[in-house]
């Protein structure tokens, strides 16, 4: 394997208070043309290894799988995950509209139903002269693309948050928001994206207490549109105090709503975000209830948006299935890969002079304390923890799904007896354990090989 020396840590590479060597490399396999490789040897092998025919996960033996070992030559036993490249279908779950939010029925069935609409952002792009001064990346880093991004967690999701884990509550926001947009990148290095851009997390802020600018708001519209002018406003203004990130999300607690054609109030609208936003100050900006895991694939897809995506089908004018990817008009179980389309869409707008950001690079080092996690998202939060965190204390992974099952759609039990119920949360977080001596990877595959 031939390799380069690049970081590709959630985190910003020049973190001051990273104490160790980075450990990660991009690379390529001298024995398969057109191959891709993606190593972490923080703590054993961690990565990916694509090929033209199939793509490869290797990470090391959960802990509680190695104690069951017979063998005791096995100095660090590892999992082999292989997945042919191909696509799948999977059932959808309701057609979505028109508007980029995220609902979710509000019905007495068992399974939540989501849409999503998009908003159209009809501004013209911005191009500031910080921009054209800004150093460029380096040209070492292949990935030329670089997002940088800045999270807010609201006053209501930190309560909320604080309910939970009173003792320990910022130590558990920041590894659920680092676990979160771990998984996000993961998204957008599926082999099926291609070339994408790196997910760079610059500013992490919790608002313990809700800035008076930036007032909340259970209209999911009204929400976002101050969240959009509050972030320009603090990127604008605030040199020297905070990074300058190209994109931003603001991770909510609040139950938000969203009125449709009729005038009528949805409640279970659970994301928002302007499309082709990307790079344009006052638009390049995401709001997502941040209560559960679910929020992985809402951010995706929105983010997907503001980097120009249409949904996948003839409805939005192009060829590719509107059921299968990530990019469906419908939120559904399994879809965690992209379409030709969505891969189009973004190759369009990575060369279009709007994508300029996206390479340059922020003066600012981050001053966020703890790496991203190097283990996979479900191997930090279980299945019944993912539970407790989509439907409440007291959920728990359903007893009747099949741990196959869990890698395309979990299902959480809630309540006990004839008063128990099962509700249908998101695929499972990659890492997941869903059998004996197996995890889900990719949120749809399950295998698993031991290696000396």
């Amino acid at each position: 394997m031939e390799k380069s020396f690049l970081s590709t840590s959630l985190l910003h590479p020049q973190t001051p208070h990273t104490k160790s060597k980075s450990c990660f490399y991009h690379g390529k396999s001298t024995q398969h043309k057109d191959s891709s490789v993606a190593i972490s040897l923080c703590d054993g092998v961690r990565g990916f290894i694509q090929t033209a025919d199939a793509s490869y996960t290797i990470q090391p033996l959960p802990e509680q799988v190695v104690k069951r070992l017979d063998k005791k030559d096995y100095k660090k036993p590892h999992i082999v995950v292989r997945r042919e490249i191909s696509p799948i279908h999977f059932v959808l779950m309701v057609t979505l509209r028109k508007h980029n939010q995220v609902l979710l029925n509000n019905s007495n069935t068992n399974d939540s139903e989501p849409e999503i609409e998009d908003v159209e952002v009809n501004e013209k792009n911005e191009t500031s002269a910080e921009n054209k001064t800004r150093e460029r990346r380096s040209t070492a880093s292949k990935s030329s693309s670089i997002i940088e991004t800045a999270v807010f967690i609201d006053q209501a999701l930190y309560d909320q948050m604080r309910r939970t884990f009173p003792s320990d509550t910022d130590r558990q926001m920041t590894t659920f928001v680092l676990t979160m947009m771990n998984a996000v990148q993961r998204l957008f290095q599926h082999s099926t994206l291609g070339k994408s851009p790196e997910i760079r997390l610059v500013l992490m802020e919790t608002l313990k207490q809700q800035p008076q600018e930036l007032r909340p708001s259970d209209n999911i519209d009204t929400y976002l549109t101050n969240f959009c002018i509050w972030q320009h406003n603090r990127r604008h203004y605030g040199r020297g105090k905070s990074p300058r990130w190209d994109h931003a999300l603001l991770l909510s607690g609040i139950n938000m709503y969203v009125v449709d054609e009729s005038g009528r109030r949805k409640r279970h609208v659970v994301g928002l975000a302007p499309v082709s936003g990307m790079c344009n100050p006052l638009n390049s900006c995401t709001i997502s209830e941040g209560t559960s895991f679910q929020t992985v694939l809402v951010a995706a897809h929105e983010m997907g948006h503001s980097l120009g995506m249409e949904h996948d089908g003839h409805q939005d004018g192009n060829h590719c299935d509107s059921d299968t990817y990530v990019m469906s008009p419908t939120l559904g179980a399994g879809k965690t890969t992209w379409s030709s389309c969505s891969k189009q869409y973004l190759e369009k707008f990575l060369r279009s002079p709007q994508a300029s950001c996206l390479q340059a690079p922020s003066p600012y080092t981050t001053d966020l304390l703890e790496p991203p996690p190097e283990k996979l998202p479900g191997q930090v939060y279980d299945a019944d923890y993912q539970c407790t965190l989509r439907y409440g204390d007291g959920s728990r992974r359903s007893n009747l799904q099949t741990s196959e099952e869990i890698c395309r759609m979990l299902r959480c039990d809630t309540g006990y007896g004839s008063k128990g119920v099962s509700f249908a949360a998101h695929p499972a977080l990659e890492g997941t354990s869903c059998g004996r001596d197996k995890v889900c990877a990719c949120s749809s595959y399950s295998v698993s090989k031991t290696l000396s």
